[in-house]
């Protein structure tokens, strides 16, 4: 069989041009044919000159060449009428249809559906407006004839008698100052008890609590509670008042005076005495080693903790950083925030401020209620 030229083999439809010499997409020719140009060179931008594709002008045009253009030159237009072969579909499908009307009839009660005249040639439009007015107290003859359970599996529902009850004892574990809010951030929360050493547990109230964890930093969390100094120190006294574990009844007088001394303007004196008291407490019911103590009330991942839990360690959370010891010999500067170890043995101006000394009474207010509580499980 002789072969086809390169001109003629891009007939072919998404192949590529064989002839290096023409190396143009056959997109391009099968453009040409589809659009019923007069030639491919019409499509590939030849000019009436007899450009060939790289320009140059042919020197002879050979019998294969005019046989293939003369090939591919395809009317403009071309039309088929393919009516006289195809069948009549409507005397096909006509003898097929069943009678909707008795479909209808035989599946509903009469007198749940009105008369609806389906004829069998469904091709005309339907006045379907009569099937809105439907009685419906026939369902209630229809219903009991329906029988879906072996397509619907039975569901049973869990018994939920008392859960709202679980809720509540759940809530009453949670702080009772800390806001009701389900996007209430633990670890937030946790950084400014555990890293900051501030107090939220017990004291103070709600609204304070709140404005406390939306400040920025430690310094405007500090600032906010000297502003609600009267506020923090009733609410204070308010849970001093629900102590009343024998364990306790020793220093518990020295934690009422702890405010006493605040409210009467002499904030050192309540720092002095609000550190004691809680050390005093912690040694006797935790532990007396230090460092002991801060690893029992760090805690790592406040995700983990079980809610019976969460009120005891949140409230003893602030005594990691209260532990923090520090020397004159380790040649770096006292710490600013409250410091038992520098209250106590490194005694400075600096570290008695109005700021620490709310801490503190704050602190030695939500230890006792905290130990009280630690106390009473049984």
């Amino acid at each position: 069989m002789q072969q086809l030229s390169a001109r003629r083999r891009v007939t072919q439809l998404g192949m590529r041009i064989t002839d290096p010499s023409l190396d143009v997409p056959a997109s391009r020719y099968t453009t040409a044919i589809l659009t019923g140009g007069n030639s491919m060179t019409d499509q590939l931008g030849g000019d009436e000159t007899g450009d060939d594709l790289n320009g140059e002008k042919p020197t002879e045009r050979d019998e294969d060449t005019e046989r293939d253009e003369r090939d591919m030159t395809l009317p403009s237009k071309i039309s088929f009428d393919l009516s006289s072969l195809l069948p009549n579909f409507a005397e096909i499908i006509r003898p097929h249809l069943p009678d909707l009307s008795r479909v209808v009839r035989d599946a509903f009660p009469s007198d749940l559906m009105p008369k609806i005249d389906i004829p069998q040639q469904i091709y005309p439009a339907l006045d379907v407006s009569a099937m809105m007015k439907i009685d419906t107290s026939a369902l209630t003859r229809l219903a009991p004839t329906l029988d879906l359970s072996s397509i619907i599996p039975k569901i049973v529902l869990p018994d939920l008698t008392g859960l709202n009850d679980v809720i509540t004892r759940l809530l009453e574990k949670l702080p009772p100052n800390w806001p009701r809010d389900p996007d209430l951030d633990l670890n937030h929360v946790f950084a400014v008890i555990q890293d900051e050493g501030v107090p939220l547990v017990w004291v103070p109230r709600v609204d304070i609590v709140k404005d406390v964890l939306a400040a920025p930093d430690r310094d405007a969390r500090v600032k906010i509670l000297l502003g609600r100094s009267s506020d923090v120190m009733q609410d204070c006294r308010d849970t001093l008042s629900t102590i009343n574990h024998p364990d306790l009844s020793n220093q518990l007088p020295l934690a009422n005076k702890v405010i006493d001394a605040f409210e009467n303007g002499h904030a050192e004196a309540a720092q002095a005495l609000a550190v004691v008291v809680t050390e005093t407490v912690v040694s006797r019911t935790i532990d007396k080693s230090y460092k002991k103590v801060r690893d029992l009330v760090k805690v790592e991942d406040p995700d983990d903790l079980a809610m019976g839990e969460l009120r005891i360690k949140a409230a003893l959370a602030p005594i990691g950083p209260f532990y923090v010891s520090w020397y004159p010999s380790m040649g770096s500067p006292a710490p600013t925030e409250l410091s038992r170890h520098v209250t106590v043995h490194q005694a400075d101006f600096e570290h008695y401020t109005s700021g620490n000394a709310i801490i503190a009474v704050m602190l030695v207010t939500s230890v006792l209620r905290a130990v009280q509580e630690f106390l009473e499980l049984p």
